[in-house]
């Protein structure tokens, strides 16, 4: 099975201006694919052990630009996709969900820039209204991008897979170009031993987010302040703070 992501390369090659942000997304139409079918090892503790302890350090991408989409566990929702760029040694991210019926896709739900040590500044769909929702979607994103690289910088099984010959020319009148994916094999005792080795294990508490508020600015636009513990705390761990700014409609 394909991952949905060529999909949206193409939806996003032909209809960028239905996308929030989507101009951006066009840079990311050529950028190769790394799909993690396996959501509840992606979403394992001994994962986010690994990933807390790289939250200390910069942000690194294996390309300029990249897709990480993960497998979903939803009803309604087939996989989730995030699409990350780097320029200027700046990483921005972008979050969509594709549907279970169809080649259906969510606009983009939210976007992020990543500074580096743990923070990052999030910006939720401005038509979004529900703000209930909207720190899900902040710890989605980032969540998703974190999740991946951590996994990554463990040297996992890569095999490649091929997009049929015969499924090719519609992508490529688009514009869509890269005719294999990286499929991401999780090997849990490998992410075990790395989360031990990291100060962490899958007893461990999961990472959470505390003192988290919201605060309306002067320009009526929304802003979500949450502090989450970065690193060990038993050995001087740091808080940062990161944002979700709400548009203007929100």
């Amino acid at each position: 099975m394909m991952p949905a992501a060529y999909a949206l390369k193409k939806h996003v090659a032909l209809h960028s201006r239905r996308f929030w942000q989507g101009e951006k997304l066009r840079q990311l139409i050529g950028a190769p694919i790394y799909f993690f079918p396996d959501h509840l090892s992606f979403n394992s503790d001994d994962v986010e052990a690994v990933a807390k302890r790289m939250l200390i350090g910069s942000v690194r991408l294996p390309h300029d630009a990249v897709v990480f989409e993960v497998g979903g566990e939803h009803p309604n929702v087939s996989s989730v996709i995030a699409l990350v760029t780097e320029v200027n040694q700046l990483i921005e991210a972008f979050l969509v969900a594709a549907r279970r019926t169809g080649n259906q896709f969510t606009d983009v739900l939210a976007s992020a820039f990543f500074r580096g040590d743990g923070v990052a500044e999030v910006e939720i769909n401005p038509k979004l209204r529900d703000v209930s929702i909207a720190g899900r979607y902040a710890e989605n994103l980032t969540a998703t991008v974190w999740r991946a690289l951590a996994i990554l910088a463990q040297g996992p099984n890569i095999s490649d897979a091929h997009v049929p010959r015969t499924r090719r020319p519609k992508f490529a009148r688009a514009g869509v170009v890269g005719w294999s994916w990286h499929i991401v094999d999780i090997d849990p005792a490998r992410m075990n031993a790395a989360a031990t080795a990291a100060g962490g294990n899958h007893a461990s508490p999961r990472w959470h987010i505390r003192r988290g508020h919201w605060r309306t600015l002067r320009d009526g636009r929304r802003l979500f302040v949450r502090s989450c513990e970065v690193g060990d705390p038993g050995r001087g761990g740091v808080l940062k703070d990161y944002h979700v700014t709400m548009g203007e409609a929100a």
